[in-house]
């Protein structure tokens, strides 16, 4: 295959590889999922039929959860998920919905969780 200026393919100008937009930082946790949403948008709308749409929309409102909260989701059985929290060292709270941070963090009661 004969290439032209700067590699690119003959008859394909290299600005044909460049981004559409020029690319903004990343200015946080934040602006990266609204970044996924907008790409789980575009997908949605452009390939409703493909998975890569349902799939970044469902990561960008994983992200957002409370770890607790996603595994209760994933996990539904009580019993595997309270192991699970405890392996890592996570003390689910008494309502069961969320972590209080590592076992033994600050000693004894955790403090403003619960009901």
């Amino acid at each position: 295959m004969h290439h032209g200026p700067a590699g690119a393919p003959a008859g394909l100008a290299p600005a044909s590889f460049a981004p559409a937009a020029p690319a903004a930082a990343i200015a946080g946790r934040e602006d990266a999922l609204a970044l996924l949403e907008r790409l789980a948008e575009h997908f949605l709308r452009t390939e409703p039929q493909g998975f890569l749409g349902p799939t970044l929309a469902e990561a960008a409102r994983r992200a957002r959860m409370p770890l607790p909260a996603l595994l209760a989701e994933v996990m539904p059985d009580d019993t595997a998920r309270g192991a699970l929290l405890s392996a890592l060292g996570i003390r689910p709270g008494v309502d069961g919905s969320g972590g209080q941070g590592p076992v033994g963090e600050h000693g004894g009661d955790q403090g403003g969780g619960g009901s």
